[in-house]
């Protein structure tokens, strides 16, 4: 520094200085220094700005993506929430459909369980289908009986004159959408009427009428069967929807189930007033039309009568060849007695074998006595069941309004009095009512009570009537005989009440007791000394309901008689219809040892032709032939081809109902084997029979 001092003197003197130099240097040092810092300072202010512009664009860059990204959420979120509001809202709009489809459902089962008319509900069905939308004009078609023929049409919406159009219309495989439809079972789609050729011979019908459309559904039972058909019509050109399918999926079964009912209901209905067999009304109709008919003869003052039929022999054949027999043979006979009455008549059947007619205003003539003589016509002429001819008959009793009561029940109690007198009189005739037969119907009630109370405190008892062999007049058997020891009227042949025991199903309970006693008392005859065959009748309804043969071995194991010693009656009754039971039953018989015997031979209109089926060991000649044979020359030849007859078969014949001497000779002379008879011997307790047996071994 000292060193510049010279120098810097002597700058002074003619130039500036160092130090004014260095002033000068310092100042634009400074200044460049001053410039350099406003020049830095300005740039560092426009790169803050830069800088701060360049993160304002990246912000607005990302806001503006956020924003995008945001505005695409929101878009997102409208949009599902425009899908969740409209999926809201159809939901909401399929459950108020639904909602009115049960309620329309609910409504119309309600109706279906108020029993209300079926015409009623159907309309209703018809109208809650077409409520619930563009679904078109509903008509539901019903089918008669038959199934073939289109009896009903209801539909609300549809021109009358169309619907009544159809009325009567057989389905088939042309028949329309709805005759189609119900012809083949099966759904129908017709979309343009105007060129289907299913409604080739209605089109004009459905055309003129504005219906260019038309699908159907079959209505059926729950077992298949077509009752009518469900259909919608449209006034375009179209086809239904899969909605429409299932609603209408749901009418037809409401329909189905409607319909159903009604018919189970109108089934009842019919079964209570009935019977189930024939279609004849039944006791509850038949008294409301006789009660009917006695109020128009009141007002007419004229006559009713009530005609009760009992068919003779009916069950002897429902018991021999069985109910399905018996219920053909009634059915026909329903169809003979159609014959013979009027339209305004009425044919009932009361059950069992027994028919009734009512007829209605026949004033003071003998129509009653006309009807009854072609109803005896047509039941008496043969009836054939697989190719079997069968005889039946008849037996009516008559009564008259006002003669014999003036309602349902009396006529009809005073009609069966009179039926049972024309029975007891000998079959196949027609009794009219009197006061002395309501007399006898109170007797036979009081008998059939006592004859009841018999069996309960063993009141019967067996008398035994001989049977001897007519070439050397020796005894050899005795046929058992029941008698009934009443506690007022003293002994009682069968004949004065057989026939209640037959009419009331008690054959069975008193033919066993019969047997089991016959067996006992003939044994204890063995025991005695005293051999002796005898002879049991046996009645139908113990071939029939009772099992004889299990009777048959009990009576002969409790009683220790040797089965050859029990010989079997039958009458041709219990081979009027020669069953392969019956053959097998008796087939057993034989086995055991016992033998059989033909009772009141010749009697039947068919009797040769048991004799090579059954294996009868004896044949009784009935007491008609025997009693006529000093009088009538046929007789005697009768007698005579019977004894042949069983000589030829190897078959011993027994005469019956001998009665003098006379016919004794006739009948040792024609060689017959046995006879039996008052002549012979009359029936008697066993403990007589057994003294007869004791002096005839002496």
């Amino acid at each position: 520094m000292t060193s510049r001092s010279p120098a810097g003197h002597a700058a002074e003197a003619g130039a500036p200085g160092p130090e004014a130099e260095i002033r000068r240097l310092n100042k634009i040092i400074d200044a460049l220094m001053d410039r350099s810092e406003r020049s830095m300072s300005q740039q560092g202010s426009d790169f803050g700005l830069f800088q701060t512009a360049l993160t304002l664009e990246a912000t607005v860059q990302q806001r503006t993506q956020e924003l995008a990204r945001a505005l695409e959420y929101n878009e997102h979120i409208t949009e599902n929430l425009y899908r969740l509001t409209r999926d809201l809202k159809e939901e909401i709009n399929q459950r108020k459909r639904a909602e009115a489809l049960r309620t329309g459902q609910y409504d119309i089962l309600e109706l279906i369980a108020a029993h209300a008319p079926l015409e009623s509900i159907l309309r209703q069905l018809a109208h809650w289908v077409e409520a619930q939308g563009h679904v078109g004009l509903a008509s539901i078609l019903l089918l008669d009986d038959s199934g073939k023929t289109i009896d009903q049409s209801i539909a609300p919406s549809l021109p009358e004159d169309y619907c009544r159009a159809l009325i009567g219309v057989d389905i088939g495989p042309r028949a329309g959408s709805c005759g189609t439809a119900m012809y083949l079972n099966q759904t129908i789609e017709v979309s343009d009427i105007a060129t289907d050729p299913l409604w080739d011979d209605y089109r004009e019908l459905a055309l003129g009428v504005g219906l260019k459309a038309c699908w159907s559904t079959p209505i059926t039972t729950q077992s298949n069967q077509v009752l009518g058909s469900f259909a919608i019509y449209y006034r375009d050109v179209r086809g239904p929807s899969e909605e429409q399918r299932v609603l209408i999926a749901s009418a037809v079964h409401l329909a189905g189930i409607a319909i159903d009912r009604a018919r189970a209901e109108a089934r009842i209905q019919y079964m209570a007033h009935h019977d189930e067999l024939t279609g004849l009304p039944n006791r509850s109709l038949l008294q409301d039309r006789i009660d009917g008919a006695i109020e128009s003869a009141r007002r007419r003052q004229s006559r009713t009568a009530v005609l009760m039929i009992d068919l003779d022999r009916f069950k002897h054949v429902n018991d021999s060849l069985g109910h399905q027999t018996g219920d053909v043979l009634l059915k026909e006979v329903a169809g003979r007695l159609q014959r013979c009455v009027r339209s305004s008549d009425t044919i009932a059947r009361l059950g069992g074998d027994e028919f009734v007619i009512s007829l209605p205003d026949i004033g003071f003539d003998t129509t009653a006595s006309t009807v009854a003589a072609k109803v005896m016509h047509e039941l008496e002429a043969p009836f054939f069941v697989r190719n079997q001819p069968l005889k039946l008959g008849a037996s009516i009793g008559i009564s008259l309004y006002p003669e014999d009561g003036d309602s349902a029940h009396d006529l009809l109690r005073t009609a069966d009095t009179a039926m049972y007198s024309a029975k007891k009189s000998g079959r196949g005739q027609y009794c009219y009512f009197t006061h002395e037969l309501n007399r006898a119907a109170h007797e036979h009630l009081v008998l059939l009570s006592q004859l009841q109370h018999a069996i309960r405190n063993d009141e019967f008892e067996l008398y035994y009537q001989p049977l001897y062999r007519l070439s050397d007049n020796r005894l050899t058997g005795a046929e058992a005989l029941l008698r009934w020891n009443h506690p007022d009227r003293g002994v009682l042949a069968p004949g004065e009440f057989m026939y209640l025991l037959e009419e009331h199903g008690l054959m069975v309970e008193v033919g066993h007791w019969v047997l089991q006693t016959a067996c006992a008392e003939a044994a204890n005859w063995h025991l005695q000394g005293l051999p002796c065959r005898v002879s049991v009748n046996l009645a139908a309804d113990q071939f029939y309901r009772g099992n004889v043969l299990q009777s048959v071995k009990t009576a002969l194991a409790n009683s220790g008689l040797v089965a050859d010693q029990l010989l079997l009656e039958f009458t041709e009754t219990v081979l009027l219809h020669h069953s392969d039971s019956i053959i097998a039953i008796m087939h057993q018989l034989k086995r055991l040892g016992v033998q059989l015997s033909l009772d009141d031979f010749g009697t039947g209109y068919s009797s040769l032709s048991y004799l090579h089926r059954f294996p009868v060991d004896q044949l009784k000649i009935d007491r008609s032939f025997i009693s006529a044979i000093d009088e009538y020359s046929n007789a005697m030849d009768i007698v005579t081809s019977i004894i042949q007859l069983a000589s030829s078969l190897g078959i011993q014949s027994v005469a019956e109902g001998l009665e003098t001497r006379a016919q004794e000779q006739t009948l040792t002379r024609l060689q017959c084997n046995f006879g039996q008879g008052y002549f012979l011997g009359h029936p008697m307790r066993a403990a007589d029979f057994a003294s007869m047996l004791a002096s005839d071994t002496e």
